[in-house]
């Protein structure tokens, strides 16, 4: 994939959701504090190693469950989460570090975790269930376009449907309202600019507060871990994207390794060195991925 726009796909069995063209905007320093509170990051810049072979037999590998997430002893309060060891945190849920680390904020007067956390769960059950559905396009050699699209990658294919399923279907979109990029110090007003409960204060994502690219890729990370999805966050300066980190998981399917954005309107791919540039120059110190794989 290349480019910032990904190519539009043929309409089969119903009205198939486009990646439209992305639109970005910048955060201010609160990016870094969040960062450093939700997870631990590690310098993470690499070469792209080449995507694995692409093997449908094991594209229903176990899906992680609310159950196997409740096993572990949740934080409930950010104190709890401040105070637990690297070891633990490692396999907290992301959305509920985030959720807890907007707790006693302005905007989060009225938030419901566990509300928030049962919506997750839901979006995550609608994209794997949209993704399985599409996924014969792969292979299919009547859709040889799509399977070009994604570089025969399966990894690549569930990484753009679950974004472009969250933006189309669930409705989760950026912020209107959020500055321009010549603005020097963005004057943050509510935690909803920064944390996901933006994306959820309403029963209809589509009419909800929105996010940033701060908040969206932590809400992309939690619904594709939801789903088993090898996915980390990664951090440029001002500005956080996903990077898809499957060289060592289980199914040979998703051993492919990527950056992936969309945290304005749409889905791309780029490289660590167009980070450096965008949205803010920056050398190959600072870009960094968040350590570990529940970070």
């Amino acid at each position: 994939m290349s480019g910032r726009r990904a190519k539009q796909l043929h309409a089969e069995e119903q009205t198939e959701v486009v990646p439209p063209k992305r639109r970005f905007s910048r955060i201010a320093s609160i990016l870094i504090a969040f960062v450093v509170i939700a997870a631990l990051t590690i310098g993470g810049y690499h070469a792209f190693a080449k995507p694995g072979p692409s093997t449908s037999a094991l594209a229903n590998l176990t899906v992680l469950t609310t159950q196997a997430a409740k096993a572990v002893s949740e934080p409930r309060t950010l104190d709890e989460v401040l105070a637990m060891p690297t070891e633990q945190l490692a396999n907290v849920d992301i959305a509920r570090i985030n959720l807890l680390c907007a707790t006693g904020l302005p905007g989060a007067e009225g938030m419901d975790i566990d509300k928030c956390l049962a919506k997750l769960d839901a979006w995550a059950a609608h994209v794997k269930q949209e993704t399985e559905r599409h996924l014969y396009r792969l292979t299919d050699p009547r859709y040889k376009d799509h399977a070009e699209h994604y570089q025969h990658s399966e990894a690549r294919f569930r990484a753009e449907w679950l974004v472009v399923v969250l933006q189309q279907d669930i409705g989760l979109h950026y912020h209107a309202g959020f500055v321009p990029q010549d603005v020097e110090i963005p004057p943050f007003k509510t935690s909803k600019e920064t944390f996901i409960h933006g994306l959820m204060d309403n029963d209809d994502p589509h009419k909800a507060f929105g996010g940033n690219c701060v908040s969206l890729p932590v809400a992309y990370a939690a619904v594709g871990r939801r789903l088993g999805y090898p996915i980390k966050l990664a951090c440029a300066k001002e500005h956080v994207f996903c990077r898809w980190e499957g060289q060592d998981h289980p199914n040979p399917a998703w051993h492919d390794r990527f950056n992936f954005d969309g945290a304005g309107n749409g889905f791309s791919i780029d490289p660590d060195e167009f980070y450096l540039s965008w949205p803010r120059k920056s050398g190959p110190t600072r870009l960094s991925c968040a350590a570990g794989c529940k970070i």
